[in-house]
């Protein structure tokens, strides 16, 4: 605060006397952040606006340590994402000390008498970064999701909520893995592009209508009635068009031939 008056006065020293009161006030602060431990839930921060002199000379605050930061959570649902080395966010200062409440994380009395000290910080969120590479975002009707995986600057894999259709786009070569003793897929219409390979026990309930090329590695049990159309082909044998011996001779007709 400039003071506008000058020479040696009762206004003079009562200004001055405030300006000193208010600068001794810590309000909100724009920061970056030195180190993160996600167990204690604390970080240390450098602010990045620096003090003036008497001269008008920039002092670089001192490292602020141990202080808490916000998560968005309700009861026992919560969004975690820790904050990184090197982030930007905005730091708040208690108009209380805060420190037993930090420690104890309970409701508590002062740990002393300070008011709006530095000391008593609270990192509350990100500001000022780069775009994000592995993002979440929700607007009207749409909720988008992206990954980027640590090697690569943009995402590879995208999860579309929009209304009431979801997409998922998977960069070439991603698996996507679903583990469980069960899983049930329910629709009217389920189509499948690509090849599709199970290892395991398949049981088919209702009817199965297979067009094109099938090719069946194992044994395959079919219990109840069987409709082709067109030839079919037991291990290399036409069921059409194979022939059998000794069928003009009065005797049991021999395995297929062909």
């Amino acid at each position: 605060m400039m003071n506008p008056n000058k020479g040696n006065s009762v206004l003079n020293t009562l200004w001055t006397m405030m300006d000193n009161a208010i600068s001794r006030v810590f309000t909100a602060m724009p920061v970056q952040v030195l180190s993160v431990d996600t167990e204690k839930r604390l970080l240390d921060v450098i602010p990045m606006l620096a003090m003036l002199d008497n001269e008008g000379k920039a002092v670089d605050h001192a490292q602020i340590s141990n202080i808490p930061y916000a998560r968005q959570q309700a009861g026992d649902y919560g969004i975690i994402i820790d904050p990184k080395i090197g982030d930007k966010g905005i730091v708040v200062f208690a108009a209380r000390d805060i420190s037993n409440v930090v420690s104890s994380r309970k409701k508590h009395i002062p740990a002393s008498y300070r008011k709006h000290s530095i000391s008593d910080a609270i990192y509350i969120g990100s500001l000022l970064n780069e775009e994000p590479r592995t993002w979440l975002k929700i607007t009207d009707g749409n909720l988008e999701m992206a990954i980027a995986p640590v090697s690569k600057q943009s995402p590879t894999t995208f999860v579309n909520i929009r209304d009431q259709d979801v997409e998922i786009f998977l960069s070439n070569g991603t698996d996507v893995k679903i583990k469980d003793d069960k899983l049930h897929i329910k629709a009217s219409d389920i189509n499948i592009e690509g090849n599709v390979n199970i290892n395991g026990q398949v049981n088919i309930l209702g009817e199965t209508s297979i067009i094109g090329e099938t090719s069946i590695i194992g044994n395959t049990l079919i219990t109840g009635a069987a409709q082709t159309t067109g030839d079919t082909v037991i291990d290399g044998i036409s069921f059409l068009e194979h022939v059998h011996g000794n069928g003009n001779k009065g005797q049991d007709t021999t395995q297929p031939k062909n």
